[in-house]
């Protein structure tokens, strides 16, 4: 399942479902799936961790990261822990910041939107 993660939020909380215990230091290797970039995140110690699911909250990590799609690998000391896809964008994607109208001859209209 694709995550969404709005980027713009103050925390932001990633919940995994995992088949073993955590071990050592835990990254979030996160990769483009436009550019094939790649941004590591140390991950703070879990906030909640049981048998069923382990929460982690983060701030301000992923705002320098354009809106787009992602894929994630999650790591510890032992190795992957999980990976997957996420969607991550900021609260205005969608949005049209910029409306122009054009009217040539009276009888066309045209609307060309600029984000």
């Amino acid at each position: 399942m694709t995550k969404l993660i709005n980027k713009d939020e103050e925390s932001i909380k990633l919940w995994f479902t995992l088949d073993r215990k955590l071990s050592g230091l835990v990254l979030f290797n996160i990769i483009s799936d436009y550019d094939l970039s790649t941004n590591t995140i140390q991950l703070p110690p879990a906030r909640q961790e049981n048998e069923r699911f382990v929460l982690f909250e983060i701030t301000d990590e992923l705002a320098e990261l354009n809106d787009g799609l992602y894929t994630y690998q999650l790591e510890d000391s032992n190795g992957e822990l999980e990976s997957g896809n996420m969607k991550i964008q900021s609260s205005n994607l969608g949005q049209n910041t910029e409306t122009n109208e054009f009217n040539f001859d009276g009888d066309d209209e045209f609307a060309v939107y600029e984000d």
